[in-house]
């Protein structure tokens, strides 16, 4: 990612580092080493704050904020787990399904605890699966200011306060590819809906017909403007 004038380019990398460009001689400058877990399923990303005084790194389901300016490492979040795995039978829950391999008929008696045991065996690795995947960091925005984080992973979109690793209010239970805030910090886009952060109320949703109008015309405006 690219950072603010005079700050070097920020790489993540896939071993949970994070490699600092200077872009205007394509040489590494620096090598950071965050104290995230090397369990993330996706390589660290690295986003700057608008204001340049914060980097935050985003992996498994961890966040390392830095002092951009002091080149440490201050806190390192760890994040919840949010909510329970979609229900594996599509609202059926698993005593009901249960139930109905024993009242049919058409099963031969022999037969049906095995149907149950390879039952109970695929939903327990659907719960895992869902598990491990729930918890990774699929993107990350940083506020200009550089005191929140917005991310989105499987459970949905969520904002955390850098200061405490606190999840001060759940967005949306969307998952978004992109994330960015408007210059403002007033502002937080993904590639379909644009939210005030404030409140977590959708200020505008795209047509799906008019790429033109998406949530993302709403920064580059202010872009413009500045």
């Amino acid at each position: 990612t690219a950072g603010p004038p005079n700050s070097p380019a920020a790489t993540g990398c896939a071993d949970g580092s994070v490699w600092l460009w200077d872009v205007s001689i394509g040489k590494q400058v620096r090598k950071l080493a965050p104290s995230l877990s090397q369990t993330g399923l996706l390589p660290s990303m690295a986003r700057y704050s608008l204001n340049g005084r914060a980097l935050v790194f985003g992996m498994g389901d961890q966040l390392s904020v830095w002092d951009a300016g002091e080149n440490k490492e201050p806190r390192r979040v760890t994040l919840p787990q949010d909510g329970a795995p979609p229900d594996f039978f599509g609202g059926r829950q698993i005593d009901d399904a249960e139930k109905q391999i024993r009242e049919n008929k058409a099963i031969p008696e022999s037969e049906k605890q095995t149907y149950i045991n390879n039952m109970k065996q695929a939903q327990q690795s659907y719960v895992t699966l869902w598990k491990e995947h729930s918890k990774v960091i699929q993107t990350l925005a940083v506020h200009p200011n550089g005191h929140m984080v917005a991310l989105a992973k499987t459970g949905g979109l969520f904002l955390v306060e850098t200061k405490t690793g606190q999840v001060v209010r759940k967005i949306d239970d969307k998952v978004a590819t992109h994330l960015v805030f408007s210059p403002d910090g007033q502002t937080l886009l993904s590639e379909k809906e644009a939210w005030d952060p404030s409140t977590g109320n959708v200020r505008q949703t795209a047509p799906s017909h008019n790429t033109d109008s998406s949530p993302m015309a709403v920064i580059q405006r202010q872009m413009d403007e500045m």
